[in-house]
């Protein structure tokens, strides 16, 4: 043990054909790499790796991105060096690149458990539908689990675009995630959690949280005219936004993907849940309307003890916060853009009339 070091490697042992690979880019991994270097000396690291693939060097060493494919050599070893990430780093380790369970070194106290039934957890959901609330209940309880708005190819090779023509430097870890497990969920089967919304509260809500990709400058537009930035708002979620996208997020992030075709399972309006079992996969599918009240259901599909549900990532604390409250305050819809909205085959499945009724309402120009 070498006391100058507050982290210490853990049980490593290379013979003079291995090579290494470190999975993180901060300060465990500097600490590891220094280590090494005066145990083994710098030649027998080949590089890091990390999520996103950035910064292109670290200790003079590349860097490569998790979801760049790569031909493992026989004597090469993966040492993960990231507390946060190391579930994300050993699942893809083994499941998208093969990497013999023994050839994976890392900490068994930072990785997270199974639910009972052995399966991990995906909060797999269209976004603002109360995926952040779940993944932290869930994580509270050290669990293996993953939140992801989109596994479809095009879909996140688009996100990538939207994030570059907006100039952000750096993707959410939620977005590297996803790029990640897109490689090599249908390695697994999973506990999967979805839910559903209102279609026009959850769409205003999700055309804020990309608001990024509509108005690239909005941060400056909030700190010199408001007022202003809200009419644009208002424009332009009629005009670009794609209103009728969610009506198809089943077919195209579910049943694609998983073989589940949830809209041919009846689905009980009246408790707010239905739970689907096939491939080997389980799916529960939640009403986001109920969510604080079905923390029981959410602790019964995954066979726990305990479950809290928590409400975070909400619309109105973010920094478009006030911007946000004045679009809810003035948009409203004719007749026609209802009917489109709730008169059609999703949004019936999962709603009753009474409640469809109740969200017509809320944003009728005639209320």
């Amino acid at each position: 043990m070498d006391n100058r070091y507050e982290h210490q490697l853990p049980d490593l042992s290379l013979g003079p054909e291995n090579r290494l690979w470190i999975f993180g880019t901060n300060e465990i991994a500097r600490q590891y790499y220094e280590q090494i270097c005066r145990r083994y000396g710098e030649h027998v690291v080949n590089g890091f790796i990390n999520t996103a693939g950035r910064p292109a060097t670290f200790l003079g060493k590349k860097v490569y991105g998790l979801a760049e494919k790569r031909e493992i050599g026989e004597h090469e070893i993966f040492l993960v060096a990231t507390r946060s990430a190391a579930d994300i780093a050993v699942a893809s380790f083994r499941y998208y690149y093969g990497v013999p369970e023994n050839r994976i070194i890392y900490r068994a106290e930072w990785l997270s458990s199974l639910p009972p039934n052995g399966k991990p957890v995906l909060i797999h959901q269209f976004g603002k539908v109360g995926s952040t609330s779940i993944l932290h209940g869930l994580r509270r309880l050290n669990l293996e689990a993953y939140q992801t708005h989109v596994l479809n190819a095009e879909k996140l090779d688009e996100w990538v675009r939207d994030v570059q023509k907006a100039g952000m430097a750096d993707l959410h870890v939620v977005f590297l995630n996803m790029l990640s497990i897109s490689k090599w969920f249908l390695s697994r089967k999973w506990n999967i959690i979805s839910a559903v919304r209102d279609p026009l509260s959850r769409n205003i809500s999700w055309f804020f949280e990309s608001l990024y990709s509509y108005v690239p400058d909005y941060r400056q537009q909030l700190e010199t005219d408001p007022s202003r930035l809200t009419d644009l708002c208002l424009e332009l979620f009629i005009e670009k936004f794609p209103h009728e996208e969610i009506f198809h997020w089943f077919d195209t992030e579910i049943k694609d993907h998983f073989g589940i075709d949830v809209l041919a399972h009846p689905f009980d309006k009246y408790n707010g849940y239905v739970v689907c079992e096939e491939n080997g996969h389980r799916l529960l599918v939640l009403q986001f309307e109920r969510l604080p009240n079905l923390s029981d259901i959410i602790r019964e599909f995954l066979g726990l003890s305990e479950f809290e549900l928590i409400r975070e990532n909400i619309s109105e604390k973010k920094d478009y916060g006030f911007v946000y409250r004045e679009f809810l305050k003035r948009i409203r819809f004719d007749e026609a853009f209802l009917d489109r909205m709730y008169d059609n085959k999703f949004t019936r499945h999962f709603y009753s009339d009474e409640e469809i009724e109740t969200f017509r309402r809320k944003w009728s120009k005639q209320s």
